[in-house]
């Protein structure tokens, strides 16, 4: 049997079929097929099952890479929990800059504002208040002055 060079490779060359067994698909048949003969086409198409003496390798392979795939999807979810409070709080800072802007106050004045006037809103409700009322965040801003 020929060395596999990644253990993805190996993943998405194998499947189990109905009966338990594993088939092996043929490397090298998703691309340039144009410049291979009829005969090595043919060839390709056919699958092969794997010998029953390595059954047990490919299935200890596949399932590693299996619980590998789970641990690199609980690092993706554990870092992109907190990319995600970081890209809300730069969206609600974006609405509440443009919304400051059209009343004549830049962000940074418009929070300095907020702490002088002891206005204890958060730029998640500030966000939500500039977008669906105008006129409610015009009031904040009339406010801070």
């Amino acid at each position: 049997m020929p060395k596999m060079k990644t253990k993805r490779a190996a993943a998405k060359r194998f499947k189990v079929t109905g009966g338990g067994r594993i088939r092996r698909s043929t490397a090298g048949k998703q691309h340039m097929m144009r410049g291979k003969s009829a005969n090595r086409l043919r060839k390709l198409k056919k699958n092969s099952m794997v010998d029953p003496s390595d059954e047990a390798r490919i299935r200890r392979k596949a399932f590693h890479v299996a619980i590998e795939q789970v641990h690199n999807a609980w690092e993706d979810a554990y870092r992109h929990r907190r990319t995600k409070k970081r890209d809300f709080r730069r969206l609600w800072i974006a609405r509440i800059n443009a919304a400051s802007r059209t009343n004549g106050v830049n962000y940074s004045q418009f929070i300095a504002g907020l702490k002088r006037s002891h206005i204890e809103l958060d730029r998640k409700v500030l966000a939500e208040i500039a977008v669906s009322d105008p006129g409610g965040f015009k009031a904040v801003v009339d406010a801070i002055d």
